[in-house]
């Protein structure tokens, strides 16, 4: 795992507090508590659509307990929006989905989804949760150019990466940043600006899969680039 996110929030009216919080972090807020939002966000997913090991065939459980997988994020997901409200929960995801399983090995080269033209298993997961963003990880390379702006045209939410250049325009290969507008849990509307950038590493790493066809600029140039495309903002992650 090897990318970066930069939030920005910018508030659309003047507000008391704002707090940004994991799933499990706080409780919903009660009245005169000021007005929240909740951001959710998964990293590394690794190709686990299912709390499955397929090497073990049968369900994954580590010695803890835990379970893995996009069909349990929904849950969890499913269960916040229902308690906050689903206006003022963002989910994001932080790059690393294309690889890991045998699940994204046969999409990527058994019966690769740039010849078959069927949607990604992994797209098809985020598309079903409702994810609002997401980040490209040096994993997202592993499979070529090809696969990968496949998976992106297969997503309902945008894939970022303000710092993945074309090697011959110099211009993004992908969505530098989106702003969501969401809604506060006393109903105050918000608007929230995201960046994606991802490390510069990759050059190294998938350099026969890279170049020629991208670059990965430094990502604090990136970001000062196209974060005054976000606004006004308060606050910055």
């Amino acid at each position: 795992m090897r990318k970066t996110w930069a939030l920005a929030v910018s508030l659309a009216v003047a507000m008391g507090s704002l707090g940004m919080t994991t799933a499990n972090a706080a409780p919903a807020p009660r009245a005169g508590q000021g007005a929240e939002l909740t951001m959710l966000a998964t990293t590394d997913v690794h190709g686990r659509v299912y709390n499955w090991d397929y090497f073990a065939d049968k369900a994954y459980a580590d010695k803890f307990g835990n379970t893995v997988g996009l069909a349990n994020v929904g849950g969890v997901v499913d269960a916040v929006r229902a308690e906050r409200g689903a206006d003022s929960v963002v989910v994001v995801d932080n790059g690393d989905a294309l690889q890991g399983t045998p699940l994204t090995t046969y999409a990527a080269k058994q019966a690769p989804i740039t010849e078959t033209g069927a949607t990604h298993p992994m797209a098809a997961a985020y598309n079903a949760i409702g994810y609002d963003a997401q980040n490209i990880g040096n994993h997202e390379f592993n499979y070529g150019m090809d696969l990968l702006t496949t998976y992106r045209d297969q997503l309902n939410d945008p894939l970022l990466a303000a710092n993945v250049l074309d090697a011959t325009t110099g211009q993004p290969v992908f969505t530098p940043y989106t702003i969501l507008t969401r809604k506060t849990t006393d109903n105050k509307p918000v608007k929230i600006g995201i960046i994606g950038i991802t490390t510069p590493g990759s050059m190294i790493w998938d350099k026969a899969n890279l170049e020629g066809k991208v670059t990965i600029e430094d990502m604090v140039t990136s970001a000062k680039k196209f974060r005054p495309g976000l606004g006004t903002v308060t606050s910055i992650w």
